[in-house]
């Protein structure tokens, strides 16, 4: 899982992110992890737990073990929180990345469900 998380950090390290609103950035992302060679499905649904923005598959079957990408540009950490921790519950999902342009949002537990949570804190794109 930390080579797929770390896979997902360098691709958008590598990028600056111009945006309007969270649509446009979950656009730009989606570019960007594809031409990253990952394999990705944008809006996964997790049952009753909701639906990421996006699933990283370890591999290209998209098998279990996954990465969900959760993007976030506004809203409250104690709601952020409760949607990770329903989405977390999901045997698909090994791990959550937050995807984040709020320092606030960035402040949330290393680990839910007893699976990692991380970070990726990204500079404001164009408002």
């Amino acid at each position: 899982m930390d080579s797929l998380v770390a896979a997902v950090d360098r691709a958008l390290v590598a990028h600056r992110f111009r945006f309007a609103d969270e649509r446009e950035l979950q656009a730009g992302i989606d570019q960007v992890l594809r031409a990253a060679g990952l394999s990705v499905a944008r809006e996964a649904s997790l049952g009753d737990a909701g639906t990421i923005d996006f699933l990283v598959s370890p591999g290209p079957s998209g098998e279990a073990g996954g990465l969900g990408v959760e993007v976030k540009t506004r809203g409250s950490r104690a709601d952020l929180v409760r949607q990770l921790h329903r989405y977390l519950q999901h045997p698909s999902l090994s791990a959550v990345l937050v995807v984040t342009t709020r320092a606030a949002l960035g402040r949330i537990p290393p680990s839910m469900c007893e699976k990692p949570v991380f970070v990726h804190h990204l500079v404001s794109g164009a408002f």
